[in-house]
């Protein structure tokens, strides 16, 4: 458009016609105008071409907030993932953690409890915490009624301590899940292997309450 102008200026000027400068200044203020509501015209569609970028995007963001709503609503899961700490732990990291878990644990802070020994039960399964931290991990589970999560860590006790001192711990531990889960046969079997392979277990109070429960 300002190339025409400039043409039409040019030919003018040499015509030598003194009577076009008129026509010159109004030619000069009408493709002045026009240049502006070009320009006007291309932000106009800078901007409408943003909306609809944002409009797509936002759109994106809401399937994607879909998504999860539909994952949340699925049923919860508890995921122990151990903290990023070294792998050498000292005893009195070890003790510090394990004092934190059970103090997290009379708290009822059953999350706090179960990261606490889960560093302790993956860090350094060797130590001579380690057995008693896999056990309250399970108790922690079991508080928070996941009884499934709870036996399995109950189990991992007597799979990997066998001589640990929460051994028959453990084993009446299990019994008491499956009572939880309506599967008292299986328990009665396990309590009643209680009684006769640990005849002076000092909690034998607690196998024979639970065998009373049971049978009613």
């Amino acid at each position: 458009m300002r190339k025409i102008f400039y043409l039409i200026l040019v030919l003018l000027v040499l015509s030598g016609c003194s009577s076009n400068r008129k026509r010159i200044n109004e030619l000069s203020q009408r493709v002045a105008t026009q240049e502006e509501q070009i320009t006007f015209l291309v932000s106009q569609m800078r901007v409408l071409n943003f909306e609809h970028s944002r409009d797509l995007i936002g759109q994106e963001i809401l399937d994607t907030q879909d998504i999860v709503i539909e994952s949340v609503e699925q049923p919860p899961q508890v995921i122990i993932v151990s903290p990023a700490i070294p792998s050498s732990l000292t005893d009195q990291e070890i003790s510090r953690l394990y004092n934190e878990g059970r103090r997290s644990y009379e708290s009822r802070d059953f999350a706090a409890a179960i990261r606490a020994f889960s560093v302790i039960a993956n860090e350094a399964p060797e130590h001579a915490l380690a057995a008693n931290s896999v056990y309250w991990i399970g108790e922690s589970f079991y508080a928070l009624a996941d009884f499934s999560a709870a036996r399995l860590y109950f189990q991992r006790v007597q799979d990997q301590y066998p001589g640990s001192n929460k051994f028959v711990d453990a084993q009446v531990k299990i019994a008491m899940t499956w009572i939880r889960q309506n599967r008292r046969d299986i328990a009665r079997t396990i309590l009643e292997a209680v009684r006769r392979d640990f005849p002076n277990y000092e909690r034998m109070s607690v196998v024979d309450q639970n065998l009373r429960l049971i049978r009613q």
